[in-house]
């Protein structure tokens, strides 16, 4: 398993909320930055603005893709996919939240009318969890 994104991009990458079922993790890439190998846990990624990035892979493989804002992905790899990220257009910034335990919690992302994302996770150690995100003010 590669090292983790908090481990090579502490700049970049910062731990907003974390409780004994999920960690969410802010990320945010400026124009041209490339966060080296790395790998997620098992979670789910939410973009919060729209943004272009090139995905390289151990093997060197690479993609361009374009990312859509309020695009959701899934991941149920828990650290065996590693890639580097570039960024090719301007401030990129995603939600990824990471489950520490196998169907112990259910996640609610709830698009505010003040241009905030509310996280709400509801887990078996805890009954419920918050926290607001400020959704970036451009129209990305």
């Amino acid at each position: 398993m590669a090292t983790h994104i908090l481990d090579v991009a502490p700049k970049s990458a910062k731990v907003i909320f974390e409780n004994n079922e999920v960690r969410a993790i802010e990320i945010t890439m400026m124009k041209g930055q490339t966060v080296p190998m790395h790998s997620h846990k098992m979670g789910l990624s939410y973009s919060l603005n729209a943004g272009r990035i090139r995905s390289m892979t151990e093997d060197g493989k690479s993609r361009v893709f374009d990312v859509e804002k309020g695009e959701i992905g899934w991941s149920n790899v828990d650290g065996a996919e590693t890639h580097a990220v570039e960024n090719l257009g301007g401030v990129l910034r995603e939600l990824c939240v990471e489950f520490k335990g196998r169907g112990s919690s259910l996640l609610a992302l709830d698009r505010q009318r003040d241009k905030r994302l509310q996280v709400t996770v509801w887990g078996q150690s805890s009954p419920r969890s918050s926290r607001t995100v400020a959704l970036p003010s451009t129209t990305g």
